[in-house]
C-alpha cells in the first residue's frame, strides 16, 4: 500500500514554483508509505515529465506536480520506484494498491517485446497502459487499486479505483488548481484549500449508518468505485465514466450443476484466489476474528500452496468484555492449523485514548466503534508481518448479514414494490429517524432515503439480487475505506481475497437457493432467529466451512466486531470529563445539534436502542472531527 497526492495549476494562475507543498502533503500521510518517496514534475509545453528531489526544497516552473509514499511489498527494490516514468517520460504513473494477475499482464507484454527493470507490478501497469490503452488497462486489471496516469502525449490524467472501492483517493477544485490525494488531511496543505462543511452530507453521515462515497468537506470527493475520472490537463474539464457495473450481474434463475458442483467450484476458485493473494516480497499473516470468513482464509491460506500462511493475528476482550470475544473459535480453528498465532486484548483504556488519533487517519466520522479495534490490530499485526489477508466482502456477496433471510421473509408478506425497497434501504443502515429530526430539522433525510430506495428499486434481479448489489454498492465500499485507513495508518497492507473479481464473476452464478436458504417451517419474519441452520445467508461458504471445520463452527450466531463503546462512554471518567470539557462546548459553540438533546443522547446510552447509541456516537465523532479538520487543533491522546 502507498500514498498518492497531487497538485496541477489551473489555467492562467501562477505555475508552481517549488516542491514545498507536495512535500507537506506527502508528510502528512507518510505512515501509508514510510519505505521509500518520490516525486514528478512536469511542463504542458515541454511534454515531458522530470523526476524532483524529496531531500530538499528545489524550485522551477511547473504545470502539475505528484507526490508518492511507499510501502514497499513486492520488488523491494529502486525498480519499483514511483512516480514511475515511461521511456520517454511522457507517461507519469502513481499507483497505490496491488494487481493479482501481473504475470499474465507481463507475459503479453514480454510477447511483443517489452525489456522490464524489475518485477513490480507498477511497471507492468505502466506499460500495458502505454501499450494498450486505457479501457483495455481498466478491463484486464485485477486487484486493489487507486491510479493516476499522466500522458502527456495527449494533456490528460486518468484517475481510477478498483472495482469496489478497497483502496480510496480523493480529489477537489481550488481557485488555483486540482488536487489529488490518497487521504483527505493531505489536502489541507494548499493554501486556498476551502475548509467549508458540507451540511448536506453531514445529515447523511449521521442519519445513515453506512454513507455513500461522500465527505464531509464542500468540494472534495471521492472517486467511485469502478468509475474512470478523466481531467484534460489544458482545459480543466472533467469528465466521469463507468467502466465496472455491479448492475451487469444476472444471475440465473436455474442450473444444471448441483450445491455440491457450485461448492467444489467455489472452493476452488477461492483457493486460487487467496493463493495469488498471498504472493509478497514482505512477510505475511491473516486477521483472524474467528468469525467463517477470516476463518476460511486462515485455513485455507496455511493448507494450501507453495508459500503457506504461518501468522495469524487476532484483537480479543477480556473481563466482563468476554461475551464479544469469539476467542473459542479462533482457538479452535488454530488447532486445525500449523500457525503461530497473536492475540491481543482491546481494552477500555486504549478504545478512550486513541478516539482522536483514528477520527485522524478516518478523515470524516468513525463510521464503525470497531475501527478503532481496527487500528490497534493492525499496530499489533506490524511487529510480525507487513500484509494481512481478511474476510471483508464475503458477507455482502454471499448474502451473509441477517438482513438477507429477513429481507426475503418480509418479501413474502405481500409488501408493495416500494415498501420492500424501504425495508432493504432502512435495515441495518437507518439510525433513530425522529431523534435525527429533532437533532437538526432542516435536513431533509426522507429525500435522502427517497434516493437511495429509487437507486435500489433500479436495479436488475430478484429481490435478493437486488439485496446483495445494493450491499456491494452502498454497504461495503465504507467499511473497505474503514479497514484501509485503519491498517495504513501502520503501514499495513490489508488484502481481502473475496472480492477478487474472478470469485465475485463466479458467485453470480450460483442460484440463489445455494445462497440464500430458509426451511418451510419459516414462514414469516416472526419465525426467523438468527442461530440456525434453517434460515441462513451465506449457504454455499457455510457448507464449506462445515466440510473442513465442522457444522457447529459453521452454524452458529453471527457476531461480527462489536464493541461496547456505549458502556465505556458511560462508566469511563477519563471519557466523562473530556465529553463535559472538550466535546460539549464545541457542540454548543458549533450550535448544529440541540446541547440538550446531545445530552439526553448521552445519559440515554446503553438503556435504548444501537440505532439510538449510534447518533450519540457519530454526534461526538463529528465534533472531534470538526475540532481536528476545521479548527486545525493539533490530535492528542486522551488521557
Amino acid at each position: 500500500m502507498c500514498g498518492i497526492v497531487g497538485l496541477f495549476r489551473r489555467p492562467n494562475k501562477k505555475f508552481i514554483d517549488s516542491n514545498k507543498i507536495i512535500l507537506e502533503m506527502m508528510d502528512k500521510q507518510k505512515h501509508r508509505g514510510p519505505d521509500d518517496e518520490g516525486i514528478a514534475a512536469y511542463r504542458l509545453g515541454a511534454g515531458r515529465g522530470e523526476s524532483l528531489p524529496c531531500s530538499h526544497i528545489a524550485e522551477g516552473v511547473y504545470d502539475g506536480m505528484i507526490g508518492f509514499n511507499r510501502l514497499s511489498i513486492q520488488d523491494l527494490s529502486q525498480s519499483g520506484h514511483q512516480p514511475m516514468l515511461g521511456a520517454d517520460n511522457r507517461v507519469i504513473l502513481v499507483y497505490n494498491g496491488e494487481i493479482y494477475n501481473k504475470s499474465e499482464m507481463m507475459e503479453e507484454l514480454l510477447c511483443k517485446g517489452y525489456v522490464f527493470n524489475g518485477s513490480s507490478d507498477t511497471e507492468v501497469i505502466l506499460n500495458y497502459y502505454i501499450e494498450n490503452g486505457i479501457d483495455l488497462l481498466l478491463s484486464k486489471m485485477n486487484g486493489m487499486y487507486a491510479v493516476s496516469i499522466l500522458d502527456l502525449r495527449i494533456n490528460r490524467m486518468f484517475l481510477f479505483r478498483d472495482r469496489l472501492g478497497i483502496k480510496p483517493l480523493y480529489y477537489t477544485f481550488t481557485n488555483s488548481c486540482f488536487a489529488i490525494s490518497s487521504e483527505i488531511k493531505s489536502l489541507l496543505c494548499i493554501k486556498d484549500f476551502d475548509y467549508e462543511l458540507d451540511m448536506k452530507n453531514l445529515g447523511e453521515h449521521i442519519s445513515i449508518l453506512k454513507p455513500e462515497h461522500t465527505t464531509l468537506f464542500k468540494n472534495v470527493e471521492m472517486i467511485v468505485p469502478g468509475s474512470v475520472v478523466t481531467l484534460n490537463l489544458e482545459t480543466f474539464e472533467l469528465n466521469t465514466s463507468t467502466y465496472f457495473d455491479i448492475d451487469s450481474y444476472e444471475r440465473p434463475l436455474n442450473t444444471n450443476r448441483t450445491l455440491e458442483d457450485c461448492m467444489e467450484e467455489t472452493e476452488q476458485v477461492l483457493i486460487d484466489c487467496i493463493e495469488r493473494q498471498k504472493i509478497s516480497d514482505v512477510k505475511f499473516g491473516s486477521q483472524l476474528s474467528g468469525g467463517v470468513d477470516s476463518s476460511l482464509i486462515t485455513y485455507f491460506a496455511s493448507k494450501y500452496g507453495e508459500n503457506p500462511l504461518r501468522d495469524a493475528v487476532s484483537i480479543i476482550f477480556d473481563g466482563e468484555e468476554r461475551e464479544y470475544s469469539e476467542e473459542p473459535y479462533v482457538d479452535f480453528l488454530l488447532s486445525r492449523v500449523n500457525i503461530s498465532s497473536h492475540k491481543k486484548v482491546i481494552d477500555e483504556s486504549y478504545f478512550i485514548e486513541n478516539l482522536e488519533c483514528a477520527c485522524w487517519h478516518a478523515d470524516s466520522i468513525i463510521g464503525r466503534p470497531n475501527s478503532i479495534g481496527l487500528m490497534l490490530l493492525s499496530k499489533f499485526a506490524k511487529n510480525y508481518v507487513t500484509v494481512l489477508l481478511s474476510g471483508e466482502g464475503a458477507d455482502e456477496l454471499t448474502g451473509g448479514y441477517a438482513m438477507f433471510p429477513k429481507g426475503e421473509l418480509y418479501r413474502r408478506e405481500n409488501i408493495n414494490e416500494r415498501e420492500l425497497a424501504n425495508y432493504a434501504v432502512s435495515i441495518q443502515q437507518i439510525t433513530d429517524k425522529e431523534m435525527v429530526k429533532a437533532l437538526m430539522p432542516e435536513y431533509d433525510m426522507q429525500q435522502m432515503l427517497d434516493s437511495r430506495i429509487d437507486y435500489f428499486r433500479s436495479l436488475q434481479g430478484t429481490y435478493f439480487d437486488k439485496q446483495i448489489k445494493y450491499a456491494l454498492k452502498s454497504y461495503l465500499p465504507e467499511l473497505l475505506v474503514c479497514q484501509d485507513k485503519m491498517s495504513m495508518a501502520n503501514s499495513i497492507e490489508n488484502r481481502v481475497p473475496f472480492l477478487d473479481y474472478r470469485f465475485m464473476d463466479l458467485l453470480f452464478t450460483v442460484p440463489k437457493d445455494y445462497l440464500l436458504y430458509i426451511s418451510k417451517t419459516i414462514t414469516k419474519l416472526s419465525d426467523y432467529k438468527d442461530i440456525s441452520e434453517n434460515a441462513t445467508g451465506k449457504l454455499l461458504l457455510k457448507k464449506i466451512c462445515e466440510k473442513h471445520l465442522g457444522k457447529n463452527f459453521a452454524y452458529r450466531r453471527k457476531m461480527g466486531f462489536g464493541i461496547p463503546y456505549y458502556r465505556y462512554f458511560k462508566r469511563n471518567k477519563v471519557f466523562l470529563e473530556y465529553y463535559q470539557d472538550q466535546l460539549l462546548p464545541g457542540i454548543r459553540e458549533r450550535g448544529i445539534f440541540d446541547i440538550k438533546l446531545v445530552d439526553k443522547l448521552y445519559a440515554d446510552l446503553g438503556t435504548v436502542s444501537y440505532e439510538h447509541n449510534e447518533i450519540f456516537w457519530k454526534i461526538i465523532n463529528f465534533e472531534i472531527w470538526c475540532q481536528l479538520f476545521i479548527d486545525k487543533r493539533e490530535r492528542q491522546k486522551i488521557s
